[in-house]
């Protein structure tokens, strides 16, 4: 709840969207994470590839920009929180995963 103190409902809807793509990802994977604390490297990337994959079928750019904004938001909030590094895993998996979203998008045009 701390994170939308004085959000907006749109904002609110896009932190619970996200979360909701966060939690079906995580049930779905083989490795059966039973909690983030067993969550790698592969994990994160796999969530990149997986948003980059349903861009091209189900999401929109705003979406995709969306998602990756609260999972940023959220993988933040468990470093602070509960003293973790998930950013320090996740942060350069996404700045890559935007060049080469970027490359695709550039060349496609």
């Amino acid at each position: 709840m701390e994170k939308t103190n004085g959000k907006t409902k749109g904002t609110i809807a896009n932190y619970e969207n996200g979360l909701s793509y966060l939690v079906d990802y995580f049930s779905t994977l083989e490795e059966g994470i039973g909690s983030l604390n067993a969550c790698s490297k592969v994990s994160w990337e796999l969530l990149i590839s997986k948003i980059h994959l349903d861009l091209n079928n189900n999401l929109t750019v705003s979406q995709k920009k969306a998602i990756l904004s609260m999972i940023n938001t959220f993988v933040r909030w468990l470093d602070k929180r509960y003293d973790t590094n998930y950013s320090d895993i996740y942060s350069p998996i996404i700045i890559e995963s935007e060049k080469e979203f970027l490359q695709i998008t550039n060349s496609s045009r």
